[in-house]
């Protein structure tokens, strides 16, 4: 049986990541449910392909349409309710679940599920902090309780099991006595381990965690981390990241932490529909422990740990665009002036449209400072000097006061040879999004059409990431990021337009500066 049209176009456009295209294809799929041409055989599956790119807002409005046709069965009310979590709408999902939890079988999947989700729901409100001490007690005593009973019903139903361990912990930690039932957290382990699958991998590797076995913990996260099966996407490497930060309140700074989060992160980074954010100093910190675990793990291992280590490198050389005052306006970063045809040593190169020397809507050169948040200790660098440009190119180069030591990224490239854009290449972004802390932008980050001047790809940017510098997936230097659009004229070789980011390739940009 061939399956339907519209559910192979929708499947079609999450897979490329195309979002633009997903969310009309999303909006039809609704009118046709609301005008009946579509049945919940269809809306199902749909729903449950919009989820797993994480795209909660379509997920919703697609929701809608079913729930508001009749279309009422457990699978869309679940679907619905887990969008409702992870969109951030907690208190609204948690009477939806109770509500849809009478309508399930006791003990079969559909009732372990939602009672998950419902344990899900109360472990967000307890973490997210705030209000009442005694109901934040109610909230993680229901977490615990919500998965307790979906694994005292079914041992073999590991995941509630881990949570409940690690819920149980977390209420330790912070001095509240649950007295709720002990877990056997070794048998758990035991029995995860004898698994080969990736979410077993997890669940041996918290089940270290939880039994103070760090190093015993860190083999198993690094299998997880090394995983290639299907399954092993950006959706479950961010959900064990965000569980071992917000429930087990691991840091960069200390072990376990120190160990187990640049894994997770390197993984994380690896795949594609995530994205990755480094406070100050983060990603100096994240250097130091991956050399550390290379030395554990190889750095010939399957995990990417030498990737990352690159990449980790490379946002060193990046930095915000700012006033003296703090104010964020894009991002930089430091490139050799050679490089580009220009004779200073060392430059930081940004868009026209951040810096320039005529234009009234930006920053002059000398009301120019730059900050290096993955070397924070240098502090506040002023700009010097415009050391040359093209408005065509949107390119500035800067003179700045206190690059001495920083590494450049390199590019030596005469002709950037890019991939053609049918095998799917992917591209990076490292910058300053909303002016806030450095940033790895890699979700729906496909590059999907250039020329001989432009590059145009999916990785979303917001304000503040214009100047930032693009990457193949092998970290070179390939573009210099400076707007987008939803209408951009397609430069795959097909007429009309798509929604996309567009960058200036990098051997334009010297081309024109050159003259």
């Amino acid at each position: 049986m061939n399956p339907d049209p519209r559910l192979k176009a929708l499947k079609d456009a999450c897979e490329s990541f195309d979002r633009a295209e997903a969310a009309t294809l999303a909006t039809n799929l609704g009118e046709d449910i609301r005008e009946g041409k579509a049945s919940e055989a269809l809306a199902v599956p749909a729903l449950k392909t919009v989820i797993r790119k994480r795209w909660f807002d379509i997920v919703l409005s697609l929701g809608d349409a079913a729930l508001e046709s009749g279309l009422t069965s457990e699978a869309v009310r679940r679907v619905y309710a887990q969008a409702l979590i992870d969109s951030g709408h907690v208190d609204a999902a948690i009477p939806y679940l109770r509500a849809l939890l009478p309508d399930t079988t006791p003990r079969s999947h559909a009732h372990n599920e939602v009672s998950g989700l419902i344990g899900r729901a109360y472990k967000q409100l307890y973490v997210n902090g705030g209000g009442d001490p005694a109901l934040r007690r109610d909230n993680i005593l229901r977490a615990f309780n919500a998965y307790y009973d979906v694994y005292a019903g079914n041992s073999e139903l590991r995941w509630q099991g881990i949570n409940a361990i690690a819920v149980e912990m977390r209420a330790r930690r912070d001095k509240i006595n649950l007295n709720v039932p002990h877990l056997p957290t070794q048998k758990i382990f035991e029995e995860a381990a004898k698994e080969n699958s990736v979410w077993s991998r997890a669940i041996a590797g918290e089940a270290a965690l939880a039994m103070g076995d760090y190093a015993l913990a860190r083999e198993w996260y690094g299998n997880y981390a090394a995983s290639e099966e299907a399954d092993a996407d950006a959706f479950e490497f961010g959900s064990s990241l965000r569980q071992l930060v917000e429930v087990w309140q691991l840091t960069d700074d200390r072990s376990p932490g120190s160990e187990l989060l640049p894994l997770l992160r390197a993984a994380l980074l690896a795949k594609q529909g995530g994205r990755i954010d480094l406070s100050a100093g983060a990603a100096t910190r994240d250097l130091a422990n991956v050399l550390r675990l290379e030395k554990v793990f190889g750095s010939d291992a399957t995990l990417p740990l030498a990737w990352y280590k690159l990449g980790l490198k490379r946002s060193e050389s990046v930095c915000s665009i700012r006033t003296e005052s703090g104010r964020v306006w894009g991002t930089g970063f430091v490139v050799r002036g050679a490089d580009f045809g220009l004779p200073q040593e060392l430059l930081i190169l940004t868009n026209d449209h951040v810096v320039s020397k005529s234009s009234r809507d930006t920053l002059r050169p000398n009301q120019a400072w730059v900050m290096f948040e993955g070397v924070p200790e240098r502090g506040s660098m002023q700009c010097v000097d415009y050391a040359g440009g093209n408005a065509a190119v949107d390119a500035t180069f800067l003179e700045v006061k206190g690059l001495e030591g920083l590494e450049p990224i390199p590019f030596e490239s005469e002709d950037l040879d890019l991939p053609e854009t049918s095998d799917s290449p992917r591209v990076y972004v490292i910058g300053h999004p909303h002016g806030g802390g450095l940033s790895f932008s890699l979700q729906d980050n496909l590059m999907v059409g250039h020329d001989d001047a432009r590059v145009h790809y999916r990785a979303p940017t917001e304000g503040g990431s214009s100047g930032s510098p693009v990457f193949d997936a092998d970290w070179n230097l390939i573009a210099l990021h400076h707007g987008g659009g939803h209408q951009l004229q397609r430069l795959d070789g097909k007429d009309g337009f798509y929604e996309a980011n567009e960058g200036f390739r990098c051997d334009h940009i010297r081309a024109v500066c050159r003259g």
